[in-house]
C-alpha cells in the first residue's frame, strides 16, 4: 500500500525526468550567459580591447576599417607577435584591416604589418559576448570598452 505522500512524490519525479515544462522547439530558450547581446562590427568601431588581466598593459583600438595593437609599455607579447606577425620578435605597435563575420562570430584580420614587417596575410579570431564584449587569441582573452576620448 502507498502512502498518501507517495503518489504525488512520484508524479513529480516522472514530470521531471519526463521533461514536463522543458521549452518546445518553438519555444526560445533562455540565452546562454554571455549570449544574449550579439557582437555587431558597430560595436567595435571606436572600441578599444583591454587584456583582462591588468598587469598585461596590452590595447587594442578600431577604426571603421582598420585595427591597431600596442603594448602599454615595451613590447607585445612574444605569443601575440607570433599569431599575427608569424614571429616572436620585439614589436610595440601591430595594425592592419579588420572585418567581424558577424554569423560566424570572428574577428577577421588582414594585411597585418609592424611598420616594414609584413605579417600573416589573415588571421580569424573567435569574438564573443562575455558580459563585455570578450575576443580570444589562444589563451589570452581581451575585453571591448568603449573608447576613451583624446584628451580624457
Amino acid at each position: 500500500m502507498t502512502t498518501p505522500t507517495a503518489v504525488p512524490v512520484a508524479i513529480l519525479l516522472l514530470a521531471a525526468v519526463g521533461g514536463c515544462g522543458s521549452p518546445t522547439p518553438e519555444e526560445p530558450r533562455a540565452p546562454v550567459p554571455g549570449t544574449g547581446s550579439p557582437i555587431e562590427a558597430r560595436r567595435l568601431v571606436g572600441a578599444r580591447l583591454v587584456h583582462i588581466r591588468p598587469d598585461t598593459p596590452v590595447e587594442w583600438t578600431f577604426t571603421a576599417d582598420r585595427f591597431a595593437v600596442e603594448a602599454g609599455e615595451g613590447a607585445l607579447p612574444a605569443d601575440l607577435v607570433d599569431r599575427l606577425l608569424g614571429d616572436g620578435a620585439p614589436r610595440a605597435r601591430i595594425e592592419g584591416a579588420w572585418r567581424l563575420d558577424e554569423g560566424a562570430a570572428e574577428l577577421v584580420l588582414t594585411g597585418i604589418s609592424s611598420g616594414e614587417r609584413k605579417g600573416r596575410e589573415r588571421v580569424v579570431l573567435p569574438i564573443r559576448p562575455a558580459g563585455t564584449v570578450r575576443c580570444d587569441l589562444g589563451d589570452r582573452q581581451y575585453n571591448v570598452f568603449e573608447a576613451t576620448p583624446p584628451g580624457k
